[in-house]
């Protein structure tokens, strides 16, 4: 009698899916990229930015603080996605204490980061639209009391992750269970999945985002306005050559492209996921999910995470590309000549003796330089003092 077997087959896994695939070569490709980018971007960015031209400039204070804080962002949130892929180990498992101040530090220092943006982008409103002003209102101490004022709310905004999330124990008749980092009471939970993502959607994306395009709008109508008021005065008295104009468009061109490209760099990375945060009890049923399902939830976070952190990364990127006193600041970096400061610098010849170099041998030519840029900056409406355009 001849005996017949029968196979059972076997379910697909969800490591068996392309997109589970995909969503790992994410993971492990780009988050040591973009850790070692930014690291390295940010860390010459606060060098560039603390030299002495360039720290006299509140902008700057703003900048090298951003720098900082996305460091932060790069090492709480991208490192431990990186390690859970790559060691299968979750850094908030190991403590409820590490788990809440993780979370806190996570969402703060994103947030942290959107509206630092938002304040550069109002110290350049207030230099362009009131420079009178500038001077009073855009100081040092008065950025550092912003800068606090804004960590302080963002704190505060998310210090509900220190008391809403902890280590769950299910106790099901001789056996226990733990779930770590989780909502510690069910009204917790329905505040974090159902109203939480659009409070965070609001701070994260959508208020930074309107107040960056609006500031951004406002100085470049008040840019192309003091332009064509400044050609004029110009033509009045005689300075109008077709170098000289073409010299302050590249100028205008340069600050424009910088706000343009810092606010669509902004949008585009950080949008993504403040919008799968909203969809995602939407989207994915977790009780019913399979494992197809459960690779595309895999592979969409990786992507939208991806999306995110690249914006922390890039910043020195977008100087570089952007900013001509920045470039000029790097390239004296790196120089090995010292750079001799026009008013105070001599040399010594053989007989000991000090002579005035080059620069103060013609002193008639550098006051009138020095004036024709003060005349340029006062048809435009800005303190000669404060020209942050090209930063």
């Amino acid at each position: 009698m001849n005996s017949t077997t029968s196979s059972t087959p076997v379910s697909p896994q969800v490591t068996d899916y392309l997109e589970y695939k995909a969503a790992m070569v994410l993971w492990r490709v780009f988050s040591p990229g973009l850790i070692v980018t930014g690291t390295l971007g940010n860390v010459m960015s606060i060098a560039v930015l603390t030299r002495k031209s360039m720290r006299q400039s509140t902008v700057s204070l703003y900048l090298v603080v951003l720098a900082v804080v996305d460091i932060l962002v790069l090492y709480t949130g991208l490192l431990r996605q990186w390690l859970r892929v790559l060691q299968g180990t979750d850094l908030r498992n190991l403590h409820p204490l590490l788990c809440k101040v993780h979370v806190w530090m996570v969402y703060f220092s994103l947030d942290f980061s959107s509206w630092l943006l938002v304040a550069v982008t109002l110290e350049r409103f207030v230099s362009v639209w009131f420079p009178h002003s500038v001077k009073r209102m855009c100081t040092r101490t008065t950025a550092g009391v912003i800068i606090a004022g804004i960590a302080t709310f963002l704190l505060a905004v998310n210090s509900h992750f220190l008391y809403g999330l902890g280590d769950v124990v299910y106790r099901s008749g001789n056996s226990t269970s733990i779930q770590h980092c989780a909502s510690l009471w069910s009204g917790y939970e329905t505040f974090a999945n159902t109203i939480w993502p659009w409070i965070d959607l609001c701070l994260f994306c959508l208020l930074p985002f309107l107040f960056l395009i609006t500031g951004n709008v406002a100085i470049i109508v008040k840019v192309c306005i003091s332009n064509r008021k400044r050609r004029r005065h110009d033509a009045n008295i005689g300075l109008s050559n077709t170098q000289n104009i073409k010299v302050r468009s590249s100028k205008t061109s340069s600050m424009t492209v910088m706000l343009l490209t810092t606010n669509a760099v902004f949008l585009v990375c950080t949008s993504p996921i403040s919008i799968f945060l909203i969809g995602e009890v939407y989207w994915f049923d977790y009780a019913t999910l399979q494992p197809r399902g459960e690779a595309m939830y895999l592979l969409t976070w990786a992507t939208v995470n991806v999306f995110m952190y690249t914006n922390n990364s890039i910043n020195f990127l977008l100087y570089c590309i952007s900013g001509s006193r920045f470039r000029e600041a790097l390239r004296g970096l790196f120089s090995r000549r010292r750079r001799i400061h026009p008013t105070a610098s001599f040399t010594r010849n053989d007989n000991s003796m000090l002579q005035p170099t080059a620069s103060q041998q013609a002193p008639e030519r550098q006051e009138a330089e020095v004036t024709k840029k003060q005349v340029n900056l006062a048809v435009v409406g800005q303190d000669p003092r404060t020209d942050m355009s090209d930063i």
